[in-house]
């Protein structure tokens, strides 16, 4: 770390990287013109390896496995490393991502630094429009990311999620087979300061259709059989949600429980952990709009 260009230093530095790297078939260049009070100039072209490796980059991720491929050069107070990034996985708050692909752009200012993952890196470089891209519950995850170090970090995230499995979200999110299937697709925009949960502001959406999420009574076979429907004893297999993030509070603005025989339609508030929930719902028959009860 000491021998690196300033620079470069810093950049290493705020990324706190622990764990087992190695660097191969890697190139670095140290220039000065002949004024010998002139600045350093540099030049690298590093491929880099990680195993079970931590990195602060905005978020703090864990068992970072995979290859770095980065370029870069330094001169005077700035400077920028352009990369690519080919992981098998990481891990950022309990939740394991594989087959991590994209571009990635770090950039020194006089005054900080800034990091881009996705199409902004992809511009940065001349290349064309390009996201960041990653598996997670058996579905692709299509994300673009920014962070900048100017006195606090601070970050913006914008993603969508399509063909992740439920049953795989209940057994290893929640540690429970409830037995719920489906198909579930989403987006999500965040923004923070800091590393506090407290700074976070963001909206999303949420979207599971062939659904399993409820078994009822065999009355709902026989409902269904007399609207000519395939019977069995799904209650609801379709959920959209509508949500705002601020800090740990999570305002649903709409949560509807779609069934062909019952629908369930929603809205209330919760936290990030889920463990304050104040839900409102009004039941209607079918998809209809004609109320049954209010709940």
């Amino acid at each position: 770390l000491t021998a690196l260009p300033l620079r470069l230093q810093k950049a290493v530095e705020q990324l706190q990287p622990q764990g087992s790297f190695s660097i191969y078939d890697s190139r670095l260049e140290l220039t000065r013109d002949a004024d010998k009070l002139a600045a350093i100039r540099s030049n690298w072209r590093v491929n880099l390896a990680c195993h079970q490796a931590e990195l602060k980059c905005g978020v703090p991720l864990s068992g970072v496995s995979g290859t770095l491929q980065l370029a870069g050069n330094n001169s005077g107070p700035v400077g920028y490393t352009a990369g690519e990034l080919h992981l098998d996985s990481v891990i950022w708050n309990n939740l394991q991502f594989t087959n991590v692909r994209g571009p990635l752009w770090v950039e020194q200012t006089p005054t900080g630094s800034i990091c881009l993952l996705g199409r902004e890196a992809a511009r940065k470089q001349r290349q064309p429009p390009r996201d960041l891209m990653a598996n997670v519950y058996g579905g692709a995850l299509v994300a673009n990311i920014h962070t900048w170090h100017e006195g606090h970090p601070q970050f913006q995230l914008s993603a969508s999620l399509a063909g992740a499995e439920l049953s795989r979200i209940a057994r290893e999110r929640l540690g429970t087979a409830t037995g719920a299937t489906g198909t579930v697709g989403g987006r999500l925009r965040l923004a923070g300061t800091g590393s506090s949960k407290d700074a976070v502001t963001g909206s999303g959406e949420l979207h599971i259709v062939d659904a399993n999420i409820y078994k009822l009574p065999r009355l709902v076979a026989l409902l269904k059989a007399l609207q000519n429907r395939m019977p069995d004893t799904t209650a609801f297999n379709q959920v959209d949600a509508q949500f705002d993030i601020q800090g740990r509070h999570v305002h649903l603005e709409q949560l509807n429980l779609l069934g062909d025989v019952v629908s369930l339609y929603g809205r209330g508030d919760s936290t990030l952990q889920g463990d304050n929930l104040n839900l409102v719902f009004h039941a209607l028959v079918g998809r209809t709009r004609v109320p049954v009860l209010s709940a």
